[in-house]
């Protein structure tokens, strides 16, 4: 059964998302761990945009992931927050990544 937090509002199960996504690679034949997650461009390692830093830890298989499933051709993410200070936009409709603070 699903934690509550305020309201009727369940808590996210953050380690039961990532164990489905992974659980649905393997049941596709693909190990999300091996590089056909590796995008188009760069060296395969998300990195974040301003500080340049590679993201580490289950971050770069669930980037990774969400990369292969967009398609997208780079290795470098930003949070809303910095897209906002660099006078970026957000396409509408687009959701955010998940990613752990540890």
């Amino acid at each position: 059964m699903a934690k509550k937090r305020h309201g009727n509002k369940p808590k996210r199960d953050i380690y039961q998302e990532v164990t489905d996504r992974i659980i649905g690679y393997l049941e596709q034949g693909t190990a999300p761990w091996k590089n056909p997650i590796r995008g188009g461009t760069g060296d395969g390692w998300p990195k974040n945009l301003e500080s340049g830093k590679r993201y580490r830890g289950i971050n770069v298989l669930l980037l990774g992931m969400r990369s292969f499933e967009a398609g997208f051709s780079s290795d470098y993410w930003m949070t809303y927050r910095q897209a906002q200070a660099k006078n970026g936009q957000v396409k509408k409709g687009e959701k955010g990544s998940l990613v752990t603070f540890w």
